[in-house]
């Protein structure tokens, strides 16, 4: 029943990860065609000091990336590629919770002999396991623009950005169905999200902009994003730890929303 459920789920978002890989060629051939441009100007890490405090705030920039890295950081890393993942994510999270009880469909899942916890676990590891391809699929097409335009920049730098990254849109993901699950319409939750994520990316920029050393007191996930590429050191187990109990905890309460819920109020 549960291997059901998740191929279920699969079946739903074939369209997310065509869109994805599309997202990724696309992606890829912007940078191939960019990258000897800006490479063969004298001036680029002149130009890349000499940013807009605005384009700072926007991409969280530390001052100290240059070179490939910060390249691959403006036109990808930094912005473009966690908000298209972050969109897909959160689309995928929503409409296996509230888009279930939107368009009526939970009314077929709710007879099977099944706990609803178990119904909405299988929906979590199908997201989970969608995330990580798409990572993979993500790690894959800038490896290869990276050795097709040879951009210098290691195979670790961009497999631990991608890890991390994907961490980042998980928990979003997750967070998405806990958000989803109180709720019988999707619009909503996906404004509450929307806020949570431009909230944190707003004082990530701040931080950068202002030239705060992100402390160990205090952890917002949206640096995440950035810091493996950045510093590495900054990314610790104390890091890991918190985004696992974030992730487990957003679906734990999704389940136990689930399964106290009165779906049966939809047939009414």
């Amino acid at each position: 029943m549960l291997l059901n459920l998740l191929l279920r789920t699969w079946r739903h978002h074939w369209t997310t990860l065509l869109i994805w890989t599309g997202f990724c060629l696309l992606e890829g051939i912007y940078n191939l065609a960019l990258y000897p441009y800006f490479n063969s100007l004298p001036e680029y890490s002149s130009y890349l000091a000499a940013l807009p405090p605005w384009v700072l705030f926007i991409e969280s920039l530390p001052a100290h990336l240059t070179g490939d890295a910060a390249f691959l950081f403006l036109t990808t890393f930094g912005f473009t590629a966690p908000c298209a993942w972050l969109v897909l994510a959160i689309r995928v999270g929503l409409k296996e919770t509230a888009g279930e009880e939107e368009s009526g469909s939970i009314i077929f899942l709710l007879p099977h002999p099944i706990q609803r916890w178990n119904l909405y676990l299988a929906k979590a590891l199908a997201i989970s396991i969608l995330i990580v391809v798409m990572g993979v699929l993500f790690w894959a097409s800038m490896n290869a623009v990276a050795t097709l335009a040879k951009i210098n920049v290691s195979i670790d730098w961009l497999a631990w950005s991608t890890l991390n990254l994907g961490l980042f849109v998980l928990w979003c993901s997750a967070v998405a169905m806990l958000l989803g699950s109180f709720f019988s319409r999707v619009d909503l939750p996906a404004l509450l999200v929307g806020l949570i994520i431009l909230v944190m990316w707003a004082v990530q920029g701040l931080t950068h902009l202002n030239s705060i050393s992100p402390g160990v007191s205090w952890f917002n996930p949206w640096s995440l994003v950035i810091m493996t590429m950045v510093e590495k050191n900054l990314i610790t187990p104390w890091v890991w730890g918190v985004m696992t109990c974030l992730i487990i905890l957003s679906f734990a309460g999704g389940m136990a929303s689930w399964q106290l819920k009165n779906f049966y109020s939809l047939t009414e």
